[in-house]
């Protein structure tokens, strides 16, 4: 598997995540699949991606690249939720944007065998176009 063969999963289809899946398919990574809470979100992404609209554990498990872009309350209880129900593996890559948050919040990805990272963004993200800019 190749850098630019990664398969990326976004699980959190609001500013960010819209953004860094934009950009990721606009360098020639396939964006595979999105999960959200809001139907209409994950739909947009995927309607500009190409990728399936799919439950966050599902979403993971397509995923060699995943990025969890929820609030950052969220990020730890969605790692646990995909861990359990079997969406991380080995080989993965599971990150998350928040500045508040170490990478060990998403230890339960560790756990099955997945590299996790974090990455603060050097912007705000007022919306997925402006980030885009």
């Amino acid at each position: 598997m190749t850098a630019l063969r990664l398969k990326v999963a976004v699980v959190g289809a609001g500013r960010v995540g819209t953004a860094l899946a934009l950009r990721l398919k606009e360098k020639g990574y396939p964006v595979v699949a999105v999960a959200s809470r809001t139907p209409a979100s994950a739909e947009r992404v995927a309607r500009e991606t190409g990728a399936s609209v799919l439950p966050a554990v599902a979403a993971a498990q397509e995923g060699d690249l995943v990025w969890i872009t929820t609030p950052d309350g969220l990020i730890g209880s969605v790692a646990e939720e995909i861990f359990a129900g079997g969406g991380f593996r080995a080989g993965q890559f599971v990150g998350h944007a928040s500045g508040a948050l170490p990478a060990a919040v998403l230890e339960p990805a560790r756990r099955a065998g997945a590299t996790i990272f974090s990455l603060h963004p050097l912007q705000s993200f007022a919306s997925p176009e402006l980030a885009l800019a």
